[in-house]
């Protein structure tokens, strides 16, 4: 007799969990409930303890884990194959890195030596001369030359020299 009234208990708990999962209407889930709790006080009757609780079924890597972990656990998978089944973006393909494996100083090297085949070929210039020629200095300049609007040259050509700081767009 007190395995039935066990098993009607269990039965009864499984019913309001599952009314709870599926988010069921408040009048079932209370409803649910009252036969929950008349199971329970009649096995209490019977028996004289309250019944034991209901192992908890394995679901392998589940095991132990509290249902919100699960949910947000589930969503990742769920998201992860959503974002797999889609593919790559097409303009997101893997961009090859060509300085994987080198240090800064190969980096460093195979940059300049870029720039000097580069300006080499259009100017003959060196990217960063020995000596370099100032026929002004900066302050002259920007009195000489500051009245100039945008797109205006002047008609002589002249060479300054010093570091940018910072440039704008104007």
């Amino acid at each position: 007799m007190a395995e039935v009234l066990l098993k009607s208990y269990h039965e009864a708990v499984a019913k309001v969990n599952e009314l709870v999962a599926a988010k069921a209407g408040q009048d079932e889930q209370k409803a649910a409930r009252e036969v929950l709790i008349t199971a329970k006080k009649a096995y209490v009757e019977k028996v004289g303890s309250a019944p034991p609780a209901l192992e908890k079924k394995s679901d392998g890597d589940n095991a132990g884990l509290s249902k919100s972990e699960i949910k947000r656990r589930a969503k990742a998978e769920a998201k992860a194959a959503e974002k797999a089944s889609k593919g790559p973006a097409p303009n997101q393909a893997k961009k090859v890195d060509e300085n994987f494996g080198k240090n800064e100083h190969e980096i460093r090297a195979d940059r300049v030596e870029k720039m000097r085949t580069d300006f080499d070929a259009k100017s003959g210039a060196p990217p960063y001369p020995h000596k370099f020629h100032v026929s002004i200095s900066l302050t002259n300049f920007r009195t000489k030359y500051g009245s100039l609007g945008k797109g205006e040259k002047a008609p002589d050509t002249v060479s300054v020299a010093g570091r940018v700081n910072l440039r704008r767009d104007a």
